[in-house]
């Protein structure tokens, strides 16, 4: 959560030096091996490691950079190498890039508050150049700061990256071979992230509490994940059978341990992997008719952080995806695979399209000792559609099946074979209950944090009013329902009080009240914010210290999965929540905007709220949730100004009331899609700034009397 339009607080783990600047195109790779021989083996000497194999040869993306590198020479160095063997790249950078902490200077706070630094801002010279430039001094005994002159972002996706290196030489950027990803991290890493719309012209940084022992380079670049190019096919060729694509991948030289991923239509692929990042993909097992072939690649230590004091409002991992489009051609082709169905459905069909006559063998096996389940035979004259059931037994029909996964084989006579490799989605969604309600407080002696504490009471306590005022005989009622008509329990109890204000007199009790509500399966949907996060935690300051915080205290995404599935009924059962709203930054970090795909950690999954179109596709039980994949402004929102807090207010009567939220009028069968629609047609700039990403089954509504029939995609009910 930004507050202002003041400091953005990104706690990293850097170095620093400084004096003197050098300019290049922003494309130099670098290649010299013995360089970057020579620099591994000076880090390792510098950490008492023994010597070791170097980083590969960098690749020179496109795309214009800044500079290539501000320092301060002959102060040292130090080890930013590789990890001493531990596959943790977290573990990687040296000591001496740990304890920095950076931020955006507010030229405005700093004339009021800073004269020194305001004052010491002005002595910059004045800059003659039209392009984009970094110019640097020392500032006090241990603070770096940065001009950033003409960057101009307002065209660029990504963000301005400030990056480090112990050396000028080693390359900016370096192949990734997926088949050999490494832990080595001997290489420019992300010290600070200004996001696009943030970038100013001139922009000052600050880098303090650096270490004056340690030569340190900095580069300015427009960053946003690894740069994938496929080749090998053309775009909107017809295929069949299997293809082969060549993938061209880039990132940064520190980085290490990317993840990959390979997708058709948003579903994972049927693929092998060979050298040279060659993939092989089957294309059979995907429908005729137009789809993209996406591979998606990730990174988690494209900066620099302390993996155990991690700050919050920072965005710490990024992923990116390349796609081509083709036009798939079969005889026969997957449909429906039946992958992750409930069993609570009672029947699951294994869906296939045949374009002439077949015969068709299908068996069903258990993979921990091959034993058949299910047979089935059958002759089609015809093109047709073809449905192969089961119901989940062993091949008696009457015998609860017990493993996890199976085994799917369909032979067609043209000739065909399918292996579908499957798991059984036997973990449920909470039935529709109450709902967490928390938030932050800012340091109150502020000006501004006055205003957010302020705001966010009323507009929270304004949501806990309409949860527990939803029921006809409940005081103040707006809805007049009943709960045979929109669940029960969807009204929240007195007691836990609702919501809870995380402040730093409360910070101490938070963690045991938010686990107690967690393993309380009477409460289904999870909120939070506004508030301070990342991707994996809330709570926390924007800061890298805790003197510098209001409040410390953070909870992980770990940490609340393990509570949801200790308050879970049944073995692994109804431990999903069935709606959640992170009212913060980054909350949507490590997820592909372009189809949910998740990697670890990520908010949504610890939450069980699993990709939108695996629901789509699939017959399980549904939820959903707003996260966000950017820096989440406090205010301000829309043509009103307002701030989050009352756009989160709004949304909520949204989904809870409807389009007409008075007595007699308001109604709970709207779809969770549409009022994410209409609040951002209410607040744009929750997309163009913020990110906001809903994530999810959109059709969930707020009551909770049609989730058997959502879990069959059976949407009938819900008005959208």
């Amino acid at each position: 959560m930004k507050i202002t339009q003041g400091i953005i607080g990104m706690a990293m783990l850097i170095i620093a030096a400084i004096q003197g600047q050098a300019q290049t195109d922003g494309t130099q790779t670098g290649t010299n091996q013995n360089v970057v021989e020579a620099a591994v083996q000076r880090r390792k000497a510098a950490e008492g490691q023994t010597a070791g194999s170097s980083t590969s040869p960098a690749a020179s993306p496109t795309g214009s950079e800044g500079p290539a590198a501000s320092s301060l020479s002959g102060i040292g160095f130090s080890a930013m190498g590789e990890s001493g063997g531990s596959d943790d790249p977290a573990s990687g950078p040296c000591p001496g890039f740990v304890q920095q902490v950076f931020s955006v200077v507010d030229t405005n706070a700093a004339a009021s508050n800073d004269t020194n630094l305001y004052n010491e801002l002005l002595s910059f010279p004045t800059n003659t150049n039209t392009g984009p430039e970094l110019q640097i001094m020392l500032y006090q005994t241990n603070i770096v700061l940065i001009r950033a002159n003409h960057f101009d972002y307002s065209a660029d996706t990504r963000d301005f990256a400030l990056v480090i290196c112990d050396s000028v030489l080693i390359p900016l950027w370096k192949n990734i071979n997926l088949s050999n990803t490494t832990n080595v991290q001997d290489g420019w890493l992300i010290q600070g992230l200004v996001p696009n719309f943030q970038v100013t012209d001139p922009m000052y940084l600050m880098v303090s509490n650096i270490s004056l022992s340690c030569d340190a380079f900095f580069r300015a670049i427009p960053y946003s994940g690894p740069q994938i190019t496929l080749a090998g096919a053309n775009p909107n060729d017809t295929v069949s059978n299997t293809i082969t694509l060549q993938a061209a991948i880039v990132d940064l030289s520190g980085t290490a341990n990317q993840t990959f991923g390979i997708e058709v239509a948003g579903l994972s692929a049927n693929y092998s992997l060979a050298a040279s990042n060659t993939i092989s993909i089957d294309t059979s097992y995907f429908p005729n008719g137009n789809e993209d072939v996406s591979l998606l690649v990730g990174n988690t230590n494209a900066l620099l952080y302390d993996p155990t004091s991690s700050a919050t409002d920072t965005k710490l991992n990024y992923a990116t995806s390349a796609d081509i489009p083709f036009d798939f051609e079969h005889s026969s082709y997957v449909i429906s695979a039946g992958d992750m169905c409930t069993p609570d459905v009672g029947t699951n069909y294994f869906v296939f399209g045949i374009n002439n006559a077949e015969h068709i063998q299908a068996t069903i096996s258990d993979p921990s000792n091959g034993h058949i389940v299910m047979a089935y035979s059958n002759y089609f004259p015809s093109a047709a559609t073809v449905a192969i059931p089961w119901n989940f037994t062993e091949s008696n029909g009457i015998t609860p099946y017990s493993n996890d996964t199976y085994v799917v084989t369909v032979v067609m006579s043209d000739p065909d074979t399918f292996t579908l490799a499957n798991a059984i989605d036997r973990t449920r969604v909470r039935t529709a209950a109450g709902s967490i309600l928390q938030y932050e407080d800012e340091d109150p002696t502020t000006s501004a944090g006055a205003i957010v504490d302020s705001e966010s009471a009323s507009w929270g306590g304004a949501i806990s009013f309409l949860y527990t005022s939803l029921y006809d005989y409940d005081f103040g009622s707006t809805s007049q329902y009943y709960p045979s008509q929109i669940g029960y329990g969807r009204d929240n109890p007195y007691s836990p009080v609702m919501p809870f204000e995380l402040s730093a007199n409360t910070q101490t009790g938070w963690v045991s009240w938010l686990q107690g509500v967690c393993t309380n399966p009477v409460f289904s949907d999870f909120n939070y914010g506004p508030g301070h996060a990342n991707n994996d935690l809330i709570g926390g300051g924007q800061w890298r210290y805790s003197w510098q915080n209001y409040v410390n205290a953070t909870i992980s995404g770990p940490q609340v999965q393990a509570w949801l599935l200790a308050g879970a009924q049944g073995a692994r059962n109804n431990w999903r929540v069935r709606k959640a709203a992170m009212w913060a930054c980054y909350t949507a970090n490590n997820v592909n905007p372009g189809n949910n795909t998740f990697s670890s950690p990520a908010w949504p999954p610890k939450l069980g709220i699993k990709p939108t179109l695996v629901q789509l596709k699939t017959s399980s039980y549904k939820n959903v949730g707003m996260f966000f994949t950017s820096k989440l402004d406090f205010a301000p929102y829309g043509s009103s100004q307002v701030s989050i807090s009352e756009v989160a207010a709004v949304f909520e009567q949204l989904w809870a009331y409807g389009p007409s939220p008075y007595p007699g009028g308001c109604d709970p069968t709207w779809a969770f899609g549409w009022a994410v629609a209409k609040l951002e047609s209410f607040y744009p700039e929750l997309v163009s700034k913020a990110g906001a990403l809903p994530i999810g089954y959109p059709f969930v509504p707020f009551t909770g009397n049609f989730d058997s029939e959502l879990s069959t995609n059976n949407t009938g009910d819900v008005n959208y």
